[in-house]
Parts: structure tokens; C-alpha cells; sequence
């Protein structure tokens, strides 16, 4: 008794889809005998979906189509029509798409707009070393010299820009914080540390340690990581500043750089943390294959930082590189 009534309900259904499609095709030929003709179509309800990510598919849902004809009579031919324009193989912030229904020989048009966006890239990076020192220098003057490195961790490249951090005492109070601190170099690829440094002055003495919170400003960079090949380089002590670096930096690209022009140098210690920043700027204009000469040094380091307590060290050597998103 069952099967009967599962049979029944199912030929009861395709008799109705057959005889809708009958009558969409009586009505047509309908039309052409009364000599009516298709005057305009119109989208009266757009696709749900009209922001789409590189490489997907069009997806119509939602969209209802309308056929408009001479004697002023209408029908929904949503599932009659077909769809042009559509491309998602690159970002595309106004991409027409044109939607066509023809009938009797006439064809009608008409569209709307999406959009193509690339996929968000997101960044990832750890603060892997962090470190403050404080010192009282002949004078009187109370210095602090602050660190923190940052180790991209994720598949793309970070752009760093200005930072800030808060400087804390051994009771968690705050006692200074400071903004649009340097950070080197501009772009840091896959693996590759970056480093927020600062060297400046405290108003008063701290007694104990002081903590530093660092906050990074970072971006997924869009300007590439162009670096100058550095050689010929050597460090001696000066008798005011610390120690001091000289070398050359040429430009390898194919590019003539007529901006300016960073020199940094990452100093370490035996056990590979970083001790302290030399660097410089370089105005002159640098032709492309053409090397110049460049003095790398520091504002105030700690007196126990001299040419022999480095280790090693790490040099970049890049044009200054705006990114403005």
C-alpha cells in the first residue's frame, strides 16, 4: 500500500514538471502566433553573492530575471538566461556581468556588478628576544637602550613600520612610553627577524629592572624586499660613541635608486642575542651596479659594548620603501 502511494506522489510530480514545460513552450509559441514580441528583460532581483574571491565559481542564487513584451505582459525566465562577463581569475573591483535571454529570434540584455577580491593574507610573527639596559653616562645622564626582535613566522612577507612600546619598573608601574620608534629593515620575508631598537634618555634613575612592551606595527607587505650587497667592512672603537662601522654597499638590482638609502647592522653577542644597532643614511644618488661607501654608528651605547665584546653581526642595506596600506 506503501509503494502505491510513493508511486503515485512521484507520477504526480513529473506530470507537473512536464506540463510546465509544455506550457513554457505553448506560451512562446503563443506569443509568436499573436505576433508578440520580447521587448526588454530586467534583473528585478540580484544574485545573494556579489563579492567573490579569486578563482571561485559565479554562483546565481538568489537572481530572478524577468521578460517583458509588447502586449505588456511578463514572465520569470531566471533559469532561461545566460550569464556573460564573468571572470575571477584576478581582482576586479566593478566587473560588469551581462545577463542574455533570446526569443523568437530577438535577443535582450541586461547586467549588474560584482566584485573580485584577492584572498586576505594574513601575517604571523613572534617577539622572540626582548631586553632593556639602563645606564648612568659620564655626565650624569640616565640612558636606556631598548630591543625587541621580531621573526616573521608565517609565508609572507611583513612590512614593518614605526612602533611604540612602554617602558615598566620592577613594581609593573609604567615610566615611560614611546611612539614612532625605528624598526629595521622595512621587509622581512619568511624566517627572516626584524628589529625594533631605540636608544634614548629617562628623566630620572630606575632602581631595578625594567621591562619593555613592545607593539609592533605590521603589515602583509606589497613593496618588494630589495637588500644591496655590503662588503669591504671592518669595526673600530671611536673614543665618544661606541663602536663604529665602514664598508660598501652596492647596488645589485637594475634599478638606479635616487632616495634614500638605510645601513643597518644588527651587533650579537657570543650567545647570538643582540647587543646593539649601528647604523646610517645615505643620500647620494646609487646608479644601478655602482657601489658607495657608508659609516654605520649609534647615538649612545652602553660603555660595554666595544669592537671586541661583538660576535657577529648582520648588516641590511635597502632603499627606504613607503607603504601607505
Amino acid at each position: 500500500m506503501k509503494r502505491r502511494n510513493y508511486l503515485f506522489v512521484f507520477f504526480i510530480a513529473m506530470l507537473s514538471i512536464l506540463l510546465t514545460s509544455c506550457s513554457f513552450e505553448n506560451d512562446e509559441a503563443e506569443k509568436k502566433e499573436k505576433n508578440v514580441s520580447l521587448s526588454s528583460i530586467s534583473v528585478t532581483k540580484k544574485p545573494s553573492k556579489n563579492t567573490y574571491l579569486i578563482d571561485e565559481s559565479f554562483d546565481s542564487t538568489g537572481m530572478v530575471v524577468k521578460a517583458y513584451y509588447s502586449d505588456f505582459s511578463n514572465k520569470e525566465i531566471t533559469n532561461k538566461v545566460k550569464i556573460n562577463g564573468f571572470d575571477s581569475s584576478k581582482e576586479d573591483s566593478f566587473q560588469k556581468i551581462v545577463v542574455e535571454y533570446s526569443e523568437n529570434g530577438i535577443t535582450k540584455t541586461d547586467s549588474f556588478y560584482i566584485t573580485i577580491k584577492a584572498p586576505e593574507v594574513k601575517i604571523q610573527y613572534e617577539i622572540t628576544y626582548k631586553n632593556v639596559i639602563s645606564w648612568v653616562n659620564s655626565i650624569g645622564t640616565t640612558w636606556v637602550q631598548v630591543i625587541a626582535e621580531i621573526t616573521n613566522t608565517g609565508d609572507v612577507p611583513i612590512y614593518l613600520s614605526s612602533s611604540s612600546y612602554d617602558l615598566e619598573d620592577s613594581n609593573g608601574q609604567i615610566i615611560a612610553s614611546k611612539q614612532y620608534i625605528s624598526t629595521y629593515p622595512d621587509v622581512i620575508k619568511s624566517g627572516e627577524k626584524g628589529y625594533l631598537y631605540d636608544e634614548t634618555t629617562l628623566e630620572n634613575t630606575v632602581d631595578g629592572a625594567i621591562t619593555v612592551i613592545p607593539r609592533i606595527s605590521a603589515k602583509p607587505a606589497k613593496v618588494s624586499c630589495i637588500r644591496y650587497e655590503v662588503s669591504e667592512i671592518s669595526i673600530t672603537d671611536t673614543t665618544y660613541f661606541g663602536p663604529k662601522m665602514v664598508g660598501r654597499i652596492k647596488n645589485t638590482t637594475t634599478k638606479d635608486e635616487d632616495g634614500t638609502i638605510y645601513v643597518v647592522a644588527i651587533l650579537y653577542d657570543s650567545n647570538k642575542k643582540p647587543i646593539g644597532v649601528l647604523s646610517d643614511s645615505i643620500y647620494e644618488d646609487l646608479p644601478a651596479g655602482e657601489k658607495i661607501g657608508f659609516e654605520a654608528t649609534s647615538l649612545s651605547l652602553p660603555e660595554n659594548i666595544t669592537s671586541d665584546s661583538i660576535d657577529s653581526y648582520l648588516v641590511f642595506a635597502y632603499p627606504n620603501q613607503y607603504q601607505f596600506d
